[in-house]
């Protein structure tokens, strides 16, 4: 299991409220969110994905399934925006976060936090997910929220 350098335990330990020593914490980083067309044929701006970062670098909740009912099982404690390209060599923003969980610990969805970390050693859990909301979702062609059928006509993906 991935341990924390001493430089990214001191960046935890910004956040605990006693110090964490590193046989206790396990530390991976994950691509969160990039900016090529989503499921909902949006794209996510460079000013969003910047403000993202941030938020991870300020600590965000670590979920299971966006499902912020339950206790976070870790936390962001860094991030870091690289500019990568597809297959076809067009580039793409992605934003990659760094991850601490505290080993040990029992979770309401009933694994242990170690059992959480092997799972991501092993490869069978897998994927972050950045959970946000918008409070417009404005159309490329109108400037009109999409979700207001009687003002925007238009369907997402569709030209």
């Amino acid at each position: 299991m991935p341990k924390p350098t001493p430089d990214q335990l001191v960046k935890i330990n910004q956040f605990t409220q006693v110090p964490l020593e590193e046989d206790r914490v396990y530390v991976f980083k994950d691509m969160m969110i990039d900016d090529q067309e989503t499921s909902y044929h949006s794209i996510i701006h460079e000013n969003l994905l910047t403000k993202f970062m941030e938020d991870a670098r300020k600590g965000v909740a670590l979920l299971t399934n966006h499902n912020n009912r339950q206790l976070p099982v870790g936390r962001s404690f860094d991030a870091e925006l690289h500019i990568e390209s597809t297959e076809d060599g067009r580039p793409v923003r992605s934003l990659y976060g760094h991850f601490y969980i505290d080993l040990g610990r029992n979770t309401q969805g009933g694994m242990t936090t170690d059992d959480i970390a092997r799972g991501i050693d092993a490869g069978t859990i897998f994927d972050t997910s950045i959970g946000f909301s918008a409070k417009r979702w404005d159309c490329s062609i109108c400037d009109n929220d999409i979700r207001d059928y009687m003002k925007c006509p238009h369907t997402p993906g569709k030209k």
